[in-house]
């Protein structure tokens, strides 16, 4: 069997959270659910390494995709100073750049770049 990415069990495997303590998961294409787990069932053990898995990942989710070791570090304390202040961290966003749509339309409807920025309403 193939290896399924994150991206790929994403459109595959579905997770949701039911009566705030219930972890859902369920099959994307037939909506069969084949396991759950309540949280407030599990031992206080279980619970305290779920917490501690829980914040290694997200801080490491945060910096994913950061650049450099200095940047990630700096990501990475933004995210354990938001914790530590009761807010959820937020992974920066990474800048957007147009540059392969654009081409694309040039190609497509024989147009210098400016004729489709211009058509786009788009400073070129």
């Amino acid at each position: 069997m193939a290896t399924v990415n994150k991206s790929e069990r994403k459109q595959l495997v579905g997770t949701s959270i039911v009566r705030d303590t219930i972890v859902v998961f369920a099959r994307k294409d037939t909506g069969e659910e084949f396991a759950r787990i309540d949280v407030d069932a599990m031992s206080a053990e279980m619970q305290l390494q779920c917490m501690l898995y829980g914040v290694k990942q997200v801080v490491s989710d945060i910096v994913s995709t950061a650049d450099g070791l200095e940047a990630k570090i700096d990501g990475m304390k933004a995210a354990v100073a938001s914790i530590g202040s009761g807010t959820w961290p937020r992974r920066a966003s990474a800048p957007v750049s147009t540059d392969k749509a654009v081409e694309t339309l040039m190609k497509a409807l024989g147009e210098t770049r400016e004729q489709v920025m211009a058509r786009l309403g788009m400073a070129g």
